[in-house]
């Protein structure tokens, strides 16, 4: 039988291996402006953080759920998760100390401590990027604390969280600096990003937490192609790729690094070019005659706009297969 134990963890939060999966999000930047105020509404905030175990459960229970109606979404299952992630800053400030009073560059630890805006030059953020022209986390600016995102499947069950997360922040001396929301798209656009590609497909899968395929445990079941890979490279404190859990203090077991960056995104740009550069194609007959923006479009990512791979099916965005848009069992190898 295979050991799903990260399933059951009631340590991890919620959206690390689980994930919200949630129509609507906003996320919350915050600054703690009295250290101990924000001690006490760290407390208060610890049973409303999400765990792994309810999430997954949750997860699991409504996808059965969509199954049975067709794909539909079942409207008596919804909920309101929370999680919540910190800066160096944030621990410091919550703390009194250096979270990590020692650090070798090159390390992840490194790179948490230093933080994105002085680390700008190196990601690229230069120019209109750099961090004068950022909406957080600049750090000649208010320093962001902490970030608390909250989800729901209805919108109204997320304002009434938000009204009450707020009210807690204010209390208790947490400034809000900034909110993003997070929600995904409307209309026919759901479930997919916003160049109009079926989203999420790619995902790893993780050890102890997704089940194996039998046939092949190397790939997660029910998604051809999709690798599991070891816990450690998400969770801290569980074996890495390496063979060894990492080398970051016991505090931080069960942890994980939580990356958030707002790219702008061109959308009628890059469709622009796309029929421009079929036309150059097409004028060097480096393309067949009838192919469409469509078709080159779905050969730039590697997928027809439903999730099915090129590789698998060359002429046309729909399969008769219905895993055909989970498929990651593809490769690159013979492109020219």
């Amino acid at each position: 039988m295979t050991d799903l134990a990260l399933r059951e963890s009631t340590e991890i939060q919620g959206d690390v291996l689980a994930g919200f999966k949630k129509d609507h999000a906003q996320l919350l930047f915050l600054k703690f402006d009295d250290a101990t105020r924000a001690r006490t509404w760290l407390r208060r905030l610890k049973p409303r953080i999400a765990t792994t175990r309810q999430v997954a459960a949750f997860n699991a229970a409504f996808s059965e759920a969509r199954r049975n109606t067709g794909g539909d979404d079942p409207r008596a299952l919804h909920a309101v998760w929370r999680s919540v992630s910190f800066t160096h800053g944030g621990i410091r400030t919550l703390t009194g100390k250096d979270p990590f009073p020692d650090t070798v560059e090159g390390t992840t630890q490194h790179a948490f401590k230093q933080g994105s805006a002085v680390r700008a030059g190196m990601l690229g953020d230069t120019g209109d990027d750099s961090p004068e022209n950022w909406l957080f986390g600049d750090s000649n600016a208010q320093p962001v604390h902490a970030v608390l995102t909250v989800a729901a499947d209805k919108v109204e069950d997320l304002r009434e969280a938000l009204a009450q997360e707020r009210q807690e922040a204010s209390v208790h001396k947490v400034v809000i600096v900034f909110e993003q929301d997070g929600g995904t798209l409307a209309g026919d656009r759901r479930g997919k990003e916003h160049f109009g590609f079926k989203d999420g497909i790619s995902e790893p899968a993780v050890e102890g937490f997704d089940l194996p395929d039998p046939e092949n445990p190397g790939w997660k079941k029910g998604s051809p192609g999709t690798r599991i890979i070891p816990a450690g490279e998400f969770v801290i404190g569980e074996e890495t790729v390496e063979g060894t859990p990492s080398d970051l203090p016991d505090w931080a077991k069960n942890g994980s690094f939580h990356v958030v960056r707002r790219p702008g995104q061109d959308v009628p740009g890059w469709w622009a070019q796309i029929g421009a550069r079929l036309k150059e194609l097409k004028s060097a007959k480096a393309v067949p005659p009838e192919a469409t923006a469509e078709w080159l479009a779905a050969r730039m990512v590697g997928r027809w706009r439903s999730g099915t791979p090129v590789a698998k099916c060359p002429h046309a965005g729909m399969s008769s297969d219905p895993e055909a848009a989970t498929d990651n069992n593809i490769s690159y190898a013979n492109d020219l």
